[in-house]
């Protein structure tokens, strides 16, 4: 078993654990930051070309979704379409 950093400086260890890279989607904190929002949907299981994406009260365009990364503190909003009669 090896030595770890915190066991030198667990002020260190506490402090990383502050510096979280949290984005807040859909009203559940989500470690997502540096993701562009293309990869979050894909990783989340959301179909790309059903949902609406609003981040920081500006809707992204489709065309958008693999340029816009998301960043820690952003507040997203995932709407996706359901069919049925």
């Amino acid at each position: 078993m090896g030595i770890l950093l915190w066991d030198f400086c667990p002020a260190l260890f506490c402090f990383y654990e502050e510096v979280r890279t949290l984005v807040i989607i859909n009203g559940k904190e989500e470690n997502a930051a540096g993701m562009t929002i293309l990869a979050y949907l894909e990783w989340a299981g959301f179909d790309p070309k059903r949902v609406v994406v609003e981040r920081n009260l500006e809707i992204i365009p489709q065309e958008r979704l693999d340029s816009v990364k998301l960043e820690t503190g952003d507040q997203v909003e995932i709407l996706h379409f359901v069919g049925g009669g």
